[in-house]
């Protein structure tokens, strides 16, 4: 006869593996799910026996037809372009304090690794401070040093190379 400390710790592993299904179910990992559900009824199986026939039963998922799942929209043009902008490391922080009159204005500048300047962004009062920023100046310079498309398309040059 098995001891009840026995009994305990293999009810403590049935109650992890049906905390893991109930975990995988609210993520939307239903491959991962059903391996949980797997390894319970073996390890059920293992420690009382055969299981009565609706334990083996196949579950039925309730899935959303493709039909109504969102697609994902289509990244906009300016997306695109922020998305280009390299990303640089934050070296260190700058605050310049401006007089104007009988009131002082303080701004706060980020100095990035390609040594410009950036002005910080409003953050919550306990945010972290940010580690990378992209620099829209790189990115300036990168797009001026690109070459230009060539006005006339490949295909058409081929053509003429072949008459010629």
């Amino acid at each position: 006869m098995e001891t009840s400390e026995q009994l305990r710790r293999a009810s403590g592993v049935l109650n992890y593996l049906r905390a893991m299904m109930d975990y995988c179910r609210l993520e939307h990992r239903h491959e991962i799910e059903r391996e949980y559900e797997e390894a319970w009824s073996l390890a059920a199986q293992k420690l009382y026996g055969p299981l009565p026939d609706r334990w083996q039963m196949e579950i039925r998922r309730r899935t959303i037809p493709t039909q109504y799942c969102p697609e994902k929209p289509e990244p906009t043009a300016g997306q695109l372009r922020s998305w280009a902008t390299p990303l640089r490391k934050v070296i260190r922080t700058i605050t310049e304090t401006t007089q104007q009159g009988r009131s002082t204005h303080e701004d706060r500048y980020l100095v990035l690794e390609c040594g410009h300047r950036v002005r910080e962004p409003l953050l919550y009062p306990d945010a972290p401070e940010p580690k990378r920023r992209r620099c829209k100046e790189c990115r300036d310079q990168m797009e001026a040093s690109k070459k230009p498309a060539a006005s006339v398309p490949a295909s058409s040059e081929k053509r003429k190379s072949a008459s010629a």
